[in-house]
């Protein structure tokens, strides 16, 4: 499904504080950079994610937004109604559900693999 679109990935501030990844697709010219913000040991020890950090996994999940369709970019609209924010939440939730699916049928893993407890 990405076949011939020209990706890039950047290891450096996404500009934004609550995401560590960030696709930004040009997709009348099947382009897209994904900027993932890198994150130390340390942060991750002081911040205590519920989750692990993986790279990989936030790839996948940048990946995927290129195919799926999440709606309304709600980072782009500030009035954004309760409704958008949960639309939004909602299919994040798919869109993250599906990376860690497909990460967990690469290397044979259960859900609990993402614990980070």
């Amino acid at each position: 499904m990405l076949d011939g679109w020209i990706i890039k990935i950047l290891l450096e501030d996404t500009g934004k504080e609550d995401e560590s990844a960030i696709v930004t697709p040009l997709y009348s010219q099947k382009v897209a950079i994904i900027r993932i913000s890198p994150i130390t040991k340390e942060q991750i020890e002081e911040a205590k994610f519920t989750t692990k950090y993986c790279v990989e996994l936030l790839v996948v999940h940048e990946l995927l937004h290129l195919i799926i369709d999440v709606g309304v970019d709600i980072s782009m609209k500030p009035s954004a109604s309760i409704e958008d924010i949960e639309f939004d939440c909602i299919q994040h939730q798919k869109v993250e559900q599906l990376a860690k699916s497909l990460i967990m049928a690469k290397y044979g893993l259960d859900f609990s693999w993402f614990k980070n407890f």
